[in-house]
Order: C-alpha cells, then sequence, then structure tokens
C-alpha cells in the first residue's frame, strides 16, 4: 500500500541581518550638473557612514542612472526636455545592531539632501533556516505516514518519492521601517531620534512556514 502525506513544517526565527535600501536622486538642468551632484550626494553619504564603522566597499551599488526628463504638452501634444535625473540604487547589509540603526537613520535626516530609504530585517543564513524547515515538514509527514500505516495495519517502510516548491524568496520580518518613519520620530521625540527608535522599536520575529508532499511504501 502506498500513502501520500501533507507534512508542514512552521518556525520563528530573530532577526540578526539589517538591510538598508537607498534611493539617491537629483534633478539639474543638464546631464554633466546632474552626475556631478548626484555623485557628490552619494560621495558625502558614504563619508558619513565609513565614519560610523563601515567600509566604502559596504555599500553595494544595485543600479546607476543619469536620465533625461520629458515633460508632455497637453496643448501641442508634444514631449520637451525637462532636465536630466540622477539615480543610484545602494544597499547595505550589516549584523542586527539597533543602536546602529538609530544613529544611522536619525543621522541620515539631518543631512541637507538626504536619500529616500527602506529598511527590511532578515535572518543571515537562509540556507539554513530552508534545512530547518523541510527537517521539520518531513518529520511532521512522517509522523502522519505512520499514524496511517498502523491504523491499517501495515508496516511502514521508505518515503520514496518528496514533493515541494523551493524556497524562491529572502526570508524577511514582515516589520518595516522606511524615510518617512525617520521623520516621525524626529518630530515626537524630544529625547532624539536615535534613541527613540533604540528604546521602541523592535521589528517582528521572522515566521518561516513551508509544505511537502510525501509518499511512503508500506509492507
Amino acid at each position: 500500500m502506498d500513502i501520500m502525506v501533507e507534512g508542514v513544517g512552521e518556525m520563528r526565527f530573530t532577526p540578526d541581518k539589517i538591510t538598508i535600501n537607498y534611493d539617491f536622486n537629483c534633478k539639474e538642468k543638464t546631464y554633466e550638473s546632474a552626475l556631478t551632484n548626484g555623485t557628490k550626494i552619494v560621495e558625502n553619504y558614504f563619508d558619513m557612514i565609513v565614519g560610523m564603522g563601515f567600509k566604502k566597499e559596504d555599500l553595494k551599488t544595485r543600479s546607476f542612472r543619469v536620465s533625461e526628463n520629458k515633460v508632455y504638452n497637453n496643448e501641442q501634444r508634444k514631449y520637451y526636455p525637462d532636465g536630466f535625473t540622477f539615480n543610484q540604487r545602494v544597499v547595505l547589509e550589516f549584523n542586527y545592531d539597533r543602536k546602529l540603526l538609530s544613529r544611522i537613520m536619525e543621522s541620515t535626516s539631518k543631512l541637507t539632501t538626504p536619500p529616500t530609504y527602506t529598511i527590511e530585517f532578515g535572518v543571515k543564513d537562509n540556507k539554513e533556516v530552508e534545512e530547518k524547515i523541510l527537517q521539520l515538514a518531513y518529520n511532521d509527514a512522517q509522523f502522519h505516514a505512520e499514524a496511517i500505516s498502523r491504523a491499517s495495519g501495515k508496516v511502514l517502510k521508505d518515503c520514496v518519492k518528496v514533493s515541494f516548491q523551493p524556497f524562491d524568496a529572502d526570508v524577511v520580518s514582515s516589520s518595516r521601517l522606511d524615510s518617512r518613519e525617520m521623520m516621525c520620530y524626529s518630530k515626537a521625540s524630544a529625547r532624539g531620534a536615535s534613541e527613540s527608535i533604540e528604546n521602541t522599536f523592535v521589528p517582528e520575529d521572522i515566521v518561516v512556514n513551508k509544505t511537502i508532499y510525501c509518499l511512503f511504501v508500506t509492507e
């Protein structure tokens, strides 16, 4: 007799990694000024981050673009040039450190031309998470298969087939922060935004679950 069963694994993980996704933008009349001023904004920010103990190499560029803007004239039904826009997207990852994060956010909010950003909380070793979850799911499937085999008077032998969808996304907390939250903290806290964040913000645990299907044979 063959037994097809479903196994479900679920675990909670405390975030141990912070990822900040930055967007640096500026708009100028010429390509040269957009490139010059845009890169200067990025370089100034990098210098600030290095002053906090990071290396410039820790800030990884995901995209870099200087593009021409165009505006549409409804009356003439034509697009007209409207200067140039600089955009550079940068990611910074580091071990979970709430105090360091709060310093970065407060320092960023005080800049004349701060970047916009979003912050995610994740785990450093996705493979370890995947292994633990799959093991739990398999154990759950085996438990159900053994119960069914005993009820039917059979002896459970081997699992001959497992079906599941691979993990295809980062393991991250549902908690998020972005530059808008930083502005709210800055206005609301008389003690300073850095202390406010450090004392009040704790990201949610990461909940990961996985379902697999196992085919067992009996004798």
